[in-house]
């Protein structure tokens, strides 16, 4: 809900913009944005070659909804294909944790180079959080072991890390819905990010960043 909700309204802001997905995967976003997308405007998935293999078994593409079968760190190949005369919102859910740090900060920066004034928003676990499920032997349960996540950096963090990388890129944490959650999960979450202590600690949470403009 946090991603869509951010789509429409960059659409409402930009309506002949481009919404360019990282590792998509089966998402079924697009059809639940369907009746908010102009004309004009434009999808483009992109996802490594079996995922998006995988994805075409039950969501196809058309003209206004792009499929790229490549990696999103082989920039030069899907770089060139995203309109650089209209407005562009990147997104990545669940990527960036289980990218090494290096090939996030080179992502970024191909992105602020091509994109100049553009916006990704996307999702980020803590430091603590990644060192855990990096170690590779966390059991949720008896038969699944969490899959290695080697990046992650803590809240407090943030800014220095992503300006280290971008000079200039400006930061914003997307905050939760805490209103559309169910049951007691709408009264302890937003008990748990009123202590400051804990909230700095958070172990995933939301970000949008605005590259530089040229």
């Amino acid at each position: 809900m946090v991603f869509d909700e951010a789509i429409k309204k960059f659409w409402k802001e930009s309506p002949n913009g481009t919404v360019v997905n990282f590792a998509e995967g089966l998402e079924t976003q697009r059809f639940r944005l369907q009746k908010d997308m102009a004309e004009d405007a434009l999808w483009i998935s992109i996802d490594l070659p079996e995922a998006m293999a995988a994805r075409e078994k039950f969501i196809e593409p058309d003209d206004k909804h792009l499929h790229l079968d490549v990696s999103v760190l082989n920039a030069g190949a899907w770089m060139p294909l995203v309109p650089k005369d209209k407005p562009v919102f990147f997104t990545a859910q669940g990527l960036f944790m289980y990218l090494e740090e290096e090939e996030n900060k080179y992502l970024f920066q191909q992105l602020a180079d091509h994109f100049p004034g553009a916006t990704l928003q996307f999702d980020c676990i803590s430091k603590w959080f990644s060192d855990k499920a990096t170690k590779g032997d966390w059991k949720l349960t008896r038969h699944y072991t969490t899959p290695k996540m080697p990046f992650g950096v803590n809240k407090p963090n943030v800014q220095l890390l992503f300006d280290s990388w971008v000079p200039g890129i400006q930061i914003k944490q997307v905050e939760m819905p805490t209103d559309k959650l169910d049951g007691m999960l709408r009264w302890i979450v937003p008990l748990f990010l009123s202590i400051p202590y804990l909230k700095r600690m958070q172990p995933g949470f939301f970000l949008r960043v605005k590259f530089p403009s040229k």
